[in-house]
Parts: C-alpha cells; sequence; structure tokens
C-alpha cells in the first residue's frame, strides 16, 4: 500500500528531476519514434475509412453501463477492489461542480438574453446594445458547449464527468478517470494530492492505455486506441521538445513532423499557472519507466513497490 515515505518520493519536484536527465533525451527520441509509427498507422487507416464504426454512448444508464464494465476492468488490473464507488454522470451546466464556471456561464447567458429584450423593444436607440448582446450570448454558448464537452474527475466530490462519446473512446476515457478515483482512496497520497499531479496523472495515462489495449485485443478493433495513442504521441512530442530546450538541443525535425500540437486547454494551463500540464510530463515519465519495466508497474506503484 502506498505510504506516506512513499509518496514523497513521487512529489512534483523528485519527479521531474528524474526526467531533466541528459540521457533522457535519447530514449524519449527511442519512444516517440515508434509512437510515431502508431499514430501514423491509425491516422491512414481513418483516412482510409477502415475504423469499425462504434456506437454512441449518449444515455446516463448507457454510463453507468460502460462505467461498470471500465471499473471491473481497472480494478482487476490494478488488484484492489474498493466497494465504494465515484459518481460518473455526463457534464452538464445545472449541475456542473465548478460553480464559478457554471454561475459565469448561466449570468452570460441571462444578461444577453435581457439585452436582445431591450434593443428589441427599440433597436435604433441604442445598436451598441444589441451588438453587445450577441458578444455576450457568443461567450455563454462558448462556456456552455466546453461545459459539455469536459472530462475531469473532481477530487473533493468524488465525481467523473464525461461528455456523450462513442464507446471505443469512452472506455478509455473513464479508464483514466476512474484511476484518478482508486488513487484517491489512498489518504497519504489524497492529502498532497495537488503536489504529486505528474504522478497522479501519468498514472492514470498508464492505466488509459492497458484498458485500450485490452479492448482493442478483445474486440479487434484499434479503434479503442485511437485516443490513447494521439494523446501518448502529443505528450512525448511536446516532452521532447521541453528536454531539448532544457538541454539546449535541436529536435528532429523528421520525428516531430506532423505530431499533434500543443492543445488549447495545455496552452491555458501553461500560461495561467505558470507551468506545464502535468499529462505530459507525468506520461513522458511513465512510458520511460514502462519501456524498461513493464506496464505491471502501475499496480506496482500504489502497492508501493515500486521504486523510480
Amino acid at each position: 500500500m502506498i505510504s506516506p515515505k512513499y509518496v514523497n518520493t513521487i512529489t512534483d519536484e523528485k519527479l521531474e528531476e528524474k526526467l531533466f536527465q541528459r540521457e533522457n533525451v535519447s530514449a524519449l527520441e527511442d519512444l516517440l519514434n515508434s509512437t510515431r509509427k502508431e499514430y501514423q498507422v491509425l491516422r491512414e487507416a481513418q483516412r482510409r475509412r477502415k475504423r469499425v464504426s462504434s456506437r454512441k454512448v449518449t444515455r446516463q444508464d448507457e454510463l453507468e453501463s460502460v462505467f461498470n464494465e471500465v471499473k471491473e476492468c481497472v480494478d482487476e488490473y490494478l488488484g484492489f477492489h474498493f466497494k465504494d464507488r465515484p459518481i460518473c454522470s455526463f457534464s452538464k451546466l445545472r449541475d456542473y461542480p465548478d460553480p464559478v464556471a457554471r454561475k459565469t456561464t448561466r449570468s452570460f447567458y441571462a444578461t444577453g438574453t435581457s439585452g436582445l429584450l431591450v434593443s428589441g423593444i427599440d433597436f435604433t436607440i441604442n445598436p451598441l446594445v444589441f451588438s453587445a448582446s450577441i458578444v455576450v450570448l457568443g461567450i455563454a454558448a462558448y462556456n456552455h458547449l466546453a461545459i459539455r464537452r469536459s472530462r475531469r474527475y473532481y477530487c473533493d466530490l468524488d465525481k467523473i464527468i464525461v461528455r456523450k462519446d462513442e464507446y471505443q473512446t469512452m472506455l478509455p476515457v473513464l479508464a483514466h478517470e476512474y484511476a484518478h478515483a482508486v488513487q484517491r482512496r489512498f489518504p497519504p497520497l489524497r492529502s498532497l494530492w495537488n503536489f504529486c499531479q505528474n504522478f497522479i496523472e501519468g498514472h492514470a495515462r498508464g492505466v488509459q492505455r492497458h484498458v485500450a489495449k485490452s479492448y482493442w485485443e478483445r474486440e479487434d478493433n484499434p479503434g479503442f486506441m485511437d485516443f490513447t495513442v494521439r494523446e501518448d504521441t502529443r505528450e512525448l512530442h511536446l516532452a521532447y521538445r521541453l528536454l531539448c530546450d532544457r538541454f539546449s538541443q535541436q529536435p528532429h525535425k523528421t520525428l516531430v513532423k506532423g505530431l499533434p500540437k500543443e492543445t488549447l486547454g495545455q496552452r491555458l494551463y501553461r500560461r495561467t499557472k505558470g507551468k506545464v500540464d502535468p499529462h505530459i510530463l507525468g506520461n513522458a515519465i511513465m512510458l520511460l519507466h514502462e519501456a524498461q519495466h513493464g506496464a505491471g508497474i502501475y499496480r506496482d506503484m500504489l502497492h508501493g513497490h515500486y521504486a523510480f
């Protein structure tokens, strides 16, 4: 089991020290080269419409069924079977866990609608009100869309929210978020949650990868790996560039050409928090260790048996 002593070895600072080593530049190049090939094969398959179609999960009862399926797979993989379970639901404005985002979006809708009503009475008196109202409603709609597309685990609430998605994408996403719920059930890790984000996100990516590969093999459908391989490729790519910058090396152009770049969310995280998204650093760290010691490390970590 994870102990306070073990948690002190997996803080963000400790794991970043392990990652930012000169020898890891070439190690990441090898990993990126392999993942890049997987990414290109899957992308080409999509272009040729060879991906097996998948049903879309849109109802709460369907989501519960898929979540139970994922929970069983993850519990077996990690070797833990907790009786209590997190809440799992689709992301909706009315019960979105972030009160600031929820109230702000509703306020923008109300303000924009009121402005349209006022300008509709006599548009010639104040056309600026009409224009401003359209802008405000546009912001509200954008925020609302972002909420509906959210995928996240809320530690304090023990709640998973996801967006309506294809079954083959929903499975690995739920595996990632449920991995956070498992992590939360270890008090030493929960007490330092905000200081172990690289471990938390990297470990969840590893669990996600295991579930995606399991279903790929079980269903003979590479579509289960699409989302995961794309994220692995993006995050390895960005971590590789970070290490190259740290050691004043030029990334190999042929290696990074055509790879997925930083997302808007990752860019906003970097600019608002002044640090790199922990998915990037955590996944790179875990992939380096997985390449050396195999996929069993994610189980060993929660049992406190794996040393970085």
